[in-house]
């Protein structure tokens, strides 16, 4: 059993679709006989509201891999979801230290760094879903499955897009929102090399 993990709005619907044309049973925020795609499962300790039965229990998974994506395209989408009152946000709330009442860009960026933090925790080895094609071996590898490249041009690449209408965020945007924080996420994106604006 695997699991792949990241944070919210890093693509990973279009994994568990991905993973599908495998042949594999992979629930995506649900269970699957083979594996879990699902940003809920950074976090352990809390089953995940829609899903009951999804045990986050560590010892569950044989294999855990850390997904991320540009924070830029992240945050730009993160930032209108968790704006309002969401049936997510007491599960995230449970797990990392956000304010309801911050201003939603500042959220956000907490939230893709705090998120990403946990599913560091988690992960054994970590991939950009922007060089899925060039990963895409390597995680067949790490979850046991056979590889069959011919996969990825049948999933479409903008699978469960939230873009769709938003302005795409910038360095200053964030920035002009908290200093501290753009940092923090600035750092990360260099950890992971990103390039500082996502392509």
């Amino acid at each position: 059993m695997f699991l792949v993990t990241g944070c919210a709005h890093s693509g990973t619907a279009y994994t568990a679709r991905l993973l599908c044309e495998l042949g594999l049973d992979v629930g995506h925020e649900r269970g699957g006989k083979n594996g879990v795609v699902a940003w809920e499962l950074a976090a352990t300790g809390a089953p995940w509201m829609l899903d009951p039965e999804l045990d986050a229990a560590t010892g569950r998974y044989d294999v855990v891999l850390h997904q991320v994506r540009h924070p830029l395209r992240v945050i730009t989408t993160a930032q209108f979801i968790h704006s309002h009152p969401h049936p997510v946000w007491p599960y995230i709330a449970a797990h990392v230290a956000l304010g309801e009442r911050e201003p939603p860009l500042r959220r956000a960026m907490k939230f893709y760094v705090l998120w990403n933090e946990l599913a560091a925790r988690r992960g054994c080895w970590r991939f950009k879903i922007e060089d899925v094609d060039d990963a895409f071996d390597e995680i067949c590898a790490r979850i046991g499955a056979a590889s069959d490249t011919s996969a990825l041009a049948r999933v479409p690449r903008d699978t469960n897009s939230h873009r769709q209408g938003k302005p795409q965020l910038t360095w200053g945007d964030l920035r002009g929102c908290d200093r501290r924080w753009c940092g923090r996420v600035e750092a990360l994106a260099e950890e992971y090399g990103y390039d500082a604006q996502p392509t």
